[in-house]
């Protein structure tokens, strides 16, 4: 019988440095102190990571089921699956852990271990959500057309209807405006999440993600054309500038965290001066791997998503320490670890 395995973040410093930033390390070792990660299944993928309460929480989908994971990053990943009967497509921290589903579920847990359902309609569908500003945020889809909800407490929501010609994907804050955007290109803007106007950003371009740093928004995706990545930035949401990049695969989505920006999908590329120039930092399919989500907090980036090494999809997690991407070469990056038959198969990236 073929033994399905998840891939962890190994925490332990168990790994020699090696040159260059595009180098992978493949090591194998005993499975110590992660054996309350279970064997179960295959086809599982992480869509979403997030910081809050002094814990790190993943979420993602299996089998077309919901699953959670939650690390205080010292002892690696704990499961806190809860019977979600479908997938996971974003979690954020507030007050609060706030989940999303794509069947029409919001989800609240105040310690990442016991989940409510604090929202549920099927004719919904939703793919992101983010706190900012004191409030939650959420967009999505309900029946045909495109929704906003906002909530201060993480319980009751208001939603807001927008006109827009493609599905919402993700939502951004960034001096006092938010924005969102569609797969077909489209962007809305906002001063107070209620009221919105819309600009197409540029055309026969799939959006993805989107997030603020820096003074800039950055958006990505890729060209409908031949689905190589598509990068731009903005000062205000309205005026934006499209950025040259390597013909890199497309990409999934946008994080920020002490000026820098990461763009990552297929590939993992990394901007140092406002989403301006771009540097690679893995360059496309050396272990399978792509990722969906990815959040910055205490000089790290978290990095989660999917690998796919025999046609079967398993999750991923990458630690990425910032200052490797400044060229400090006595930092590592922390070991990509699977759980399979009580041994790990780690992967390291090194500055």
């Amino acid at each position: 019988m073929k033994k399905s395995y998840i891939l962890i973040i190994s925490f332990s410093s168990m790994f020699s440095l090696l040159s260059g930033m595009d180098n992978w390390q493949r090591k194998v070792f005993a499975a110590n102190g992660i054996s309350n990660i279970p064997e179960y299944g295959t086809q599982e993928r992480l869509r979403s990571v997030c910081f809050g309460a002094e814990l790190y929480v993943a979420a993602g989908e299996y089998d077309g089921n919901g699953v959670i994971y939650s690390s205080d990053g010292l002892s690696g990943w704990n499961y806190a699956y809860e019977e979600i009967d479908d997938s996971i497509l974003s979690v954020t921290y507030g007050y609060d852990f706030i989940s999303v589903t794509s069947g029409g579920k919001i989800i609240l847990s105040s310690d990442a271990k016991d989940w409510t359902i604090v929202f549920s309609d099927a004719s919904f569908s939703f793919t992101k959500a983010m706190f900012a500003n004191g409030i939650y945020m959420i967009c999505g889809n309900h029946n045909e057309s495109s929704v906003i909800l906002s909530s201060f407490d993480g319980m009751n929501w208001k939603v807001v209807y927008i006109s827009s010609d493609g599905e919402l994907v993700d939502i951004a804050f960034g001096s006092g405006v938010w924005i969102c955007i569609d797969y077909s290109g489209d962007v809305y803007l906002s001063v107070n999440g209620e009221a919105w106007t819309s600009s197409m950003l540029v055309d026969n371009v799939v959006l993805r993600g989107i997030a603020y740093g820096s003074g800039y928004f950055v958006a990505a995706g890729f060209f409908e054309s031949d689905e190589s990545g598509f990068i731009a930035r903005s000062p205000d949401g309205m005026n934006w500038e499209v950025i040259e990049n390597q013909n890199l695969e497309k990409f999934d989505c946008v994080a920020y965290g002490a000026n820098v920006f990461m763009i990552l999908g297929y590939d993992i590329i990394y901007s140092l001066n406002q989403g301006k120039d771009w540097h690679v930092q893995t360059e496309g399919n050396h272990w399978f791997d792509r990722y969906f989500g990815a959040y910055y907090n205490n000089q790290y980036f978290i990095c989660v998503g999917g690998y796919y090494p025999d046609g079967n999809m398993y999750s991923v997690s990458l630690k990425i320490n910032r200052d490797s991407l400044s060229g400090n070469p006595s930092v590592s990056m922390t070991s990509l670890s699977s759980v399979r038959q009580g041994l790990c198969c780690g992967w390291v990236l090194s500055a």
